[in-house]
Formats: structure tokens, sequence, C-alpha cells
């Protein structure tokens, strides 16, 4: 990561991402082969805290979103909106459940479309069952294979799929996280035209508050302007499903129509009929806001427009809709930065000197000034010494841990000492270093 943020050569910057992907690849196979382990001796644990439904869903949307964006293949999420917004239950595994079975049909789809859809059923006992269903029209599996599905270390069709990575596991491991929280996974597919994966999964949840609601849905009116017909009838469903009246134009002569006899208070439309509605609506002055549907890397953007990336789902479409989230299209730096810190101090404490090195590497770009030591006693020191921002305090150290340090941080004469954001490095010490 840091040699690519360097000023490289192009070749050099192909090495460099090869080296990044390769150690990608390698911690995916000792992750599941840990998995497997912990398995198989009944030592598998889950954790389980509240989490944001939606920020979950946005991650392993985005994160396949990027797998699939080189091949000719239209990712589609339908996600009802009547979710609750906050669930109880492991993140972290629920999160690896999605992503290794959205993974699998990106890995084994060549075109056509990747569905997604996310729905639950409540009971009376404040849990919820939630089903997650995922179907593509890629290869498919044998009838002969179906039964050794979710056994360890399997693969099928090899000759055919001989240039796909993958170790085996990610299956037999899913089956095990989904029982594990309560429910089951199920496979269907006919060999040549795609496979349906359909997971279940039981959360707890306290609020009804839903995953995503429309200010006032009744009164807002939305035309679609998109040809393909799996995506328009995706933005169809989340509409729908929001309670908003929605209508399609798949040619530019219904568009025409429909805008003529009916008024709508927003337009969502392609790249395909962009130009041409833009045209339409300003020419007439028409009232409305447009919306772009843009593809992931798509190099068409306008400044000031509100744009909604593909695939659209009822989070983005009703934050649109809200105006809590214009989704205008602002420059960015080369690093995706949004914003700067150049009057921040921050302090990294590792017993590590590389991850230092790392880290120091990381958020050089933010322009803060960054301070570094190896020792957890060290780090008091300069705490004392210097009016830090945020600490990032490594959990395993010698000698004296992170969250000793911490109790020693807390324990100084003085408020400042108590505010001060430390940040634990290992996810699972950040219970004990608050």
């Amino acid at each position: 990561e840091l040699i690519l943020r360097e000023d490289i050569t192009t070749a050099a910057q192909e090495h460099a991402m090869s080296v990044k992907q390769a150690g990608a690849n390698l911690i995916s196979i000792i992750n599941d082969i840990l998995d497997l382990s912990k398995i198989e001796s009944g030592k598998l644990e889950l954790v389980e805290t509240e989490y944001a439904l939606a920020s979950l869903l946005n991650d392993v949307i985005s994160i396949i979103k990027m797998r699939v964006a080189e091949k000719p293949i239209l990712f589609v999420t339908n996600i009802d909106s009547r979710l609750p917004a906050h669930l109880i239950g492991d993140e972290a595994r629920t999160r690896q459940v999605l992503l290794n079975i959205l993974s699998n049909a990106a890995k084994y789809t060549h075109g056509g479309y990747i569905l997604f859809k996310a729905s639950g059923v409540k009971s009376e006992n404040g849990e919820i069952t939630l089903t997650f269903t995922v179907s593509d029209t890629g290869i498919g599996i044998r009838t002969e294979d179906m039964a050794y599905l979710f056994d360890n270390f399997t693969q099928f069709d090899t000759q055919a799929n001989h240039s796909i990575e993958g170790t085996g596991l990610g299956l037999p491991i899913t089956r095990n996280l989904v029982q594990l929280m309560g429910g089951d996974i199920v496979a269907e597919s006919a060999y040549g035209s795609g496979s349906t994966f359909t997971a279940t999964i039981v959360s707890k949840f306290h609020s009804d508050k839903p995953l995503a609601k429309v200010e006032e849905a009744g009164n807002k009116r939305v035309l679609i302007c998109e040809s393909r017909k799996i995506y328009a009838d995706s933005i169809l469903y989340s509409l729908d499903n929001l309670g908003v009246y929605g209508k399609l134009a798949d040619t530019t002569q219904d568009f025409t129509e429909a805008i003529s006899k009916e008024e709508f208070q927003f337009i969502f439309v392609s790249a395909l009929f962009f130009d041409e509605v833009s045209a339409f609506v300003s020419e007439r002055g028409l009232p409305v806001t447009l919306v772009l549907l843009t593809e992931y890397g798509s190099s068409l953007v306008r400044q000031g427009l509100r744009m909604i990336a593909t695939p659209v789902h009822t989070i983005s479409i009703a934050n649109i809709l809200n105006g809590k989230e214009d989704g205008r299209y602002h420059k960015k730096s080369t690093l995706g930065l949004h914003y700067t810190i150049p009057e921040s101090r921050l302090l990294i404490v590792d017993d590590i000197s590389t991850n230092l090195r790392v880290g120091r590497g990381l958020l050089a770009p933010f322009g803060a000034l960054i301070d570094t030591c190896l020792t957890g006693r060290e780090s008091i020191e300069l705490v004392q010494k210097n009016d830090y921002d945020i600490v990032f305090m490594d959990h395993m150290m010698p000698e004296m841990d992170g969250i000793e340090a911490t109790e020693a941080i807390r324990a100084l004469d003085g408020e400042k000492y108590q505010r001060l954001p430390i940040i634990a490095l290992t996810a699972n010490a950040l219970t004990g270093m608050r």
C-alpha cells in the first residue's frame, strides 16, 4: 500500500499491485484454515454486539461491486427497508457469511447478473430470522456434486475452474457459522445456468426503527429512465418497498410521454438517457431533481449533480429522497481523501517497529504530526509531555500492555487524560481499552 502511494513507474505499480493481491489471498487462506480449526475444535465463539445493519450491508455491497467491476455482470440488490436498523449479533461473522456467498457468485459468474436479496421475519420474542439470498447466472453446479457442496477442501469441475483461486473452505465455514447463529444455508443450481444460495440467521433487536424510511413518502413520485430490466425492476421494488410511487420509462419516447402526463419530483436516469433527459428538463424548466445512476468507476461525473452508484437499493434511495445524503460529486485527491488534519498531533504505540513505519506511512497523507514509540511506559511519558488528539495503542506488548498503559493514562491528574481518545490496534481489545 505504501509503495502504491509513491510516484513510481507503471511496471513497478503493477508489481506492487500483484504483491498486494497475493498478500490478500494468503491472508484469506490463513483465516479460512484458522476458522476451520476453531470449528473442528469447538472453540469458535460468537461475539454479540449491537450494530448498524445499513453499515454492514453497504460494506458488503461496496466490496462485491469492486470485484465484479471488470466483468460484464449486473450486480443488483433488493433489500427490505422494514428490516430493523440495529441488530444484536456477531457483526463480523455475519459480514463473513455474506462475503463468502457473494464472493463465490462473483468468482463463478462471467456474465449476466448477480442478485442479492435481504429480508426478515420478526418473532414475538424480540428476534428476527434474516434471510439472505444470492442468485447468479454463473456456471452452476452439477447434480452429482450438490451432495458434497459443503464438504471441507472440496472444489468441483476443476478442469473448467482451474484458473479460479480458492481453498474449498468458504462454503463449509459459512454453513457452520449460520448454524451457530441459529440458521442454515441451502443451495439450488442448474449446471450451466446459475445457482441460488439462501442463508438464514437469527438475530435479536431492540427497536422497530426500520432500516430505511422516506419522509412523506406518499407525496414523492419518481420517474425511472433505465433500459436494463433487472436494474429497473430492482429500483421499482425498492420504491414500492419504501411506499414511494415509481414509474418506469425504458425509452426516451416513454420518458417524454410520462413527463407530459404526470408530475414527478425526482427522475432517476441512467447514463444512456442522461443527455437527452437533462436537456429536456432544462429547456422546459421542469421543477424536478435529476439523479444520475452511475456505474462503479464511471468517468461520467457532473459538478453539483446528484448521483447514486449502482446497485441502487432502499438505503441509498431513501437518503436521496430525504435529502440527507445528496450524492453530489466533488473532486477528490488521488488518494481519495475527504479531509486533512494538519493541526492535529497523533501518537502510535506498538512494540513492532515495522508496524510503526506502516502506521506512519498510512496516516502521513492526512498531514498530521505523528509521533511513535515502542512501549506502553514510553507512551505515558509522551502523553504527559505533548498534547495529542488521538493515541493509537497496541493491545499486546511486553512489560506493560495496551490496557495497562491506558489505565495509567486515565489515572493521571487532569481532565484531558480522561477525554483523550485512545484507539485499540486490536479489535478484540476495544472493550477493555475504554
